[in-house]
């Protein structure tokens, strides 16, 4: 296991998709490509971004969609109680219609809780179709505004005021189209990003992104940009499209086994983790260095230049921290995954002590190894883990334990109250 120590630590990047960093002075980016367009209207915030997904945990209540037949369920489970609830206060509801405060139609996946105060929830059907935001009343029910227009932009992070997204199905020559669209007046804003430019996450206040730096500007024939981009660099940015105001991070070599993220892999407390690839010869990859690029310090250094173990990498899960507050963490998560065998087993490392640890406890209910997922953290610091589950995946139980006692083994946890329906 101590071989694995710097293994785990590029699992910086697992637990923090939008994570925070030291305070630091900006560095304007001089580039020679024009600069982007900000959103046509200006947000009323400068809150950070947070990415959305089917789940939303605020620190004190957890909020995640369900199956229900073909369409989907919000639940609502309230750390203090520790109980878990269908989010819908209506008598004699059967949770089974749209007249249901928390029935949605289709799929988990397509329905994102962006917002809790007040509780709202972005619907999206698929690229090209409308998006739908609804405000969730659990007593009186929920009102829908449509938003026409969105077109191919992928909806994926919200500042509580507005959602951004943005349309991957350009070419990277051309300005990457983006858009806003404002929570209170559903009025939707479109704005460019620079050629090629992508967003990765979240970064202090505003939003990770990538593009291509070159002598010229990219051409669209296939066979002249693929030439083209070989001489060019990846800049990572801090980037506010509220404001327009973006910092360099990182600049990376072009890298043609991950083209278009030069290995980046991850953030976690500010510093960004870089994966190192060998191409094979059978077309596979096998993975070398990493690199953690600190852009508070100015450094770059390079943990390690050979994986222990083909098996491990780095979790990049779903963010478990509170939407709002302090972003940074003090676990790190990474997982040995073997196909081969069906195994998937999680490891912690302890960022204050360097010791690592397995989780050794199983989830119940399913015919193979599975062992407990952590879903979010508390603002008290604990964890709520996922402890049971059907053969399908379905959460069937849940309890709360701190970081410490998880990763000493213990089940002596604090069980939730599964809402039965």
């Amino acid at each position: 296991m101590k071989k694995l120590i710097p293994l785990i630590l590029a699992a910086a990047l697992t637990l923090a998709a939008c994570a925070s960093a030291p305070d630091t002075a900006s560095t304007p980016l001089a580039n020679s490509t024009p600069e982007p367009t900000a959103a046509t209207t200006p947000a009323p915030t400068t809150a950070p971004f947070y990415l959305v997904a089917n789940s939303y945990n605020n620190g004190d209540t957890y909020y995640a969609f369900v199956h229900r037949g073909e369409d989907s369920l919000l639940l609502k489970t309230d750390y203090a109680a520790a109980t878990q609830t269908v989010n819908c206060a209506v008598p004699g509801c059967a949770h089974d219609s749209d007249a249901c405060p928390a029935y949605f139609t289709d799929d988990p996946g397509c329905n994102l809780v962006i917002t809790d105060d007040p509780l709202r929830v972005c619907h999206v059907e698929d690229r090209g179709c409308p998006v739908q935001i609804y405000t969730v009343d659990p007593a009186a029910g929920k009102t829908m505004q449509e938003i026409n227009g969105v077109g191919n932009c992928d909806i994926a992070y919200c500042d509580g005021t507005a959602l951004y997204g943005i349309d991957k199905t350009v070419l990277p020559s051309e300005a990457t189209p983006a858009c806003r669209i404002d929570l209170a007046s559903g009025q939707l804003d479109r704005f460019t990003m620079l050629p090629s430019e992508l967003m990765l996450g979240c970064y202090d206040d505003g939003l990770l992104t990538v593009h291509y730096v070159t002598d010229a500007p990219l051409p669209k024939n296939g066979e002249e940009y693929a030439a083209a981009v070989q001489s060019a660099t990846l800049e990572f940015d801090c980037w506010d499209p509220r404001t327009g105001t973006r910092t360099k991070l990182a600049e990376r070599p072009y890298n043609p086994t991950d083209a278009r993220f030069s290995g980046y892999d991850g953030t976690a407390n500010g510093k960004l983790y870089f994966v190192g690839y060998l191409p094979q010869n059978d077309g596979t990859d096998i993975k070398l260095s990493l690199t953690v690029v600190d852009p508070a310090m100015g450094t770059e250094e390079k943990m390690w230049d050979t994986w222990p173990d083909e098996h491990f990498g780095l979790s990049i899960g779903q963010r478990i921290l509170p939407v709002h507050g302090d972003q940074s963490t003090r676990w790190l998560e990474m997982c040995y995954s073997n196909s081969g065998t069906n195994r998937e087993i999680p490891y912690f490392m302890d960022l204050e002590t360097g010791e690592i640890k397995e989780v050794t406890q199983k989830r119940e209910g399913l015919s193979y190894d599975r062992r407990v997922t952590v879903l979010a953290q508390t603002n008290d610091g604990r964890w709520l883990i996922e402890t049971a589950a059907d053969e399908q995946r379905s959460c069937l139980g849940m309890a709360l334990i701190t970081p410490e006692q998880l990763l000493a083994g213990s089940t002596d946890w604090q069980e939730i109250t599964m809402w039965q329906g």
